[in-house]
């Protein structure tokens, strides 16, 4: 049964392939959430700095 061996042959490569490109789509998310807390930080640091101004 060549056939069936051939078969778990691709089944398994393709399951390689979408581990692969689900570790990089996590990975991409990840930086982007690194990215907004860093933005939000950024933000929080501008609004508390644009309050201090007006109070003057």
């Amino acid at each position: 049964m060549k056939w069936l061996k051939d078969l778990e042959k691709i089944l398994l490569e393709i399951g390689k392939h979408t581990e692969e490109k689900n570790k990089k789509e996590y990975d991409k998310l990840l930086d982007w959430e690194k990215q907004l807390s860093k933005d939000e930080k950024q933000l929080e640091d501008f609004g508390k700095k644009m309050e201090e101004w007006f109070k003057e």
